[in-house]
């Protein structure tokens, strides 16, 4: 992967490149936790919980772009969003941010304004309702900070990712991008998705 720029909160045309990007990459993913399934329009996947797939495209998304990215996870709820803050500095209330599942934290809000957000992470506070902010988007809370991923082993199942925290990858030395899954241990990625159900009517 070549040199990787990096954008600010306000590169808002940087943003929806990514954001178009990311949606044709989910049109070929499984998306389990949809509210409609298979309905996969920008709607119904801002008000859903599919953070883990779309952040996962995203963030490939603006790797394929020339961005400079990484996937945070947060430890209150487990939610993944997209980061555009240098890696060599701990997460701050200013790091631009993308999220596109934020409607599942607060619906009505959402449904006045469905779309994706992108700016700074504490422009978020004011669309969420009580804790959820602290919990899933809080600088503090970021559990895992991920730079690096390889492809799923089941079909249409998206990536899976280094388990790198914000620490580890401040500190040097984390890939960036598409690497072979043999190049780490298999106890360093994340579990990979569980392989849905296949419902047959009896004859």
């Amino acid at each position: 992967m070549g040199e990787l720029r990096h954008i600010a909160a306000s590169d808002h045309a940087a943003a929806a490149e990514i954001v178009e990007l990311t949606y044709r990459l989910l049109e070929d993913m499984d998306l389990p936790e949809l509210n409609d399934p298979g309905v996969k329009t920008p709607e119904m996947i801002g008000a859903s919980g599919v953070c883990v797939e779309v952040s996962d495209a995203a963030t490939r998304a603006a790797h394929t772009l020339g961005i400079m990215a990484s996937r945070e996870c947060h430890d209150g709820h487990y939610h993944y969003f997209t980061s555009f803050s240098p890696l060599d500095q701990a997460p701050t209330e200013s790091d631009p941010v993308l999220c596109m599942t934020w409607g599942q934290f607060n619906l009505d809000a959402f449904l006045r304004e469905p779309e994706a957000y992108f700016g700074e992470r504490r422009g978020l506070r004011e669309r969420m309702r009580g804790h959820y902010y602290d919990d899933a988007y809080g600088s503090g809370t970021t559990h895992l900070r991920q730079t690096a991923h390889t492809p799923g082993l089941l079909p249409n199942a998206g990536h899976v990712w280094l388990e790198t925290t914000p620490e580890e990858v401040a500190n040097g030395g984390c890939p960036i991008g598409e690497v072979p899954r043999e190049d780490f241990p298999a106890d360093m990625w994340e579990p990979e998705p569980l392989a849905q159900p296949v419902f047959r009517v009896a004859a």
